[in-house]
């Protein structure tokens, strides 16, 4: 029924079905080992935060803290977003995200906006109180470009988003018209024009 010659043994089969399970499976190894490296240092980054309070209302009025970079290489491009679901702005239809409050970008000592490897920088995202939000209504959220040029975010809970720049490929056309030859010759005879004038 099956010519041995035509379709080959059972042991053929088998190797040629191992061989394709095991490339797969070091595909995948291979596709994980290279997301650990790619976030490796963005894992060594962290921040703090304290919500600070108006003292006459006892509603939120900023957010202080530090950021610390603990890798190798430094970070640069650090800023702290401040949001509030419970924020309703008036005019949220022509804001971007209405649920921000404050962002605030993170220098280290020098002014620099690179926080150096094995370092720490503080902020500072004050806001009015007059918003009246609750300490429990803010969210906090650092991001930042490591070391290789990659984006990343990271929320209070410590949770770290790669942000990957999706580019487009755009194509522009233009309709391609007969040259208008009589024009071309007037133009041509102002700039002659214009030229002689100058001379």
């Amino acid at each position: 029924m099956f010519p041995v010659e035509i379709w080959g043994t059972v042991g053929q089969w088998a190797g040629s079905l191992l061989s394709g399970l095991s490339l797969v499976l070091a595909t995948n190894i291979l596709r994980l080992d290279q997301r650990d490296k790619r976030r490796s240092q963005a894992s060594l980054v962290t921040f703090t935060y304290t919500k600070t309070l108006d003292p006459d209302t006892d509603y939120a009025n900023g957010v202080r803290g530090d950021v610390y970079n603990g890798s190798d290489l430094p970070i640069t491009y650090a800023r702290i977003t401040v949001r509030s679901d419970k924020l309703s702005l008036s005019n949220a239809a022509q804001v971007q995200d209405p649920s921000v409050i404050v962002i605030v970008e993170v220098f280290s000592e020098n002014e620099s906006i690179t926080v150096g490897p094995k370092r720490t920088a503080s902020y500072h995202a004050p806001f009015h109180s007059g918003l009246q939000l609750q300490e429990r209504d803010i969210a906090v959220e650092l991001s930042f470009t490591d070391g290789n040029g990659r984006n990343w975010s990271r929320d209070a809970s410590g949770g770290l988003v790669e942000h990957r720049t999706k580019y487009r490929r755009v194509r522009y056309t233009e309709s391609h018209k007969p040259i208008d030859r009589a024009r071309a010759a007037r133009l041509r005879k102002q700039l002659g024009n214009n030229g002689s004038q100058t001379e």
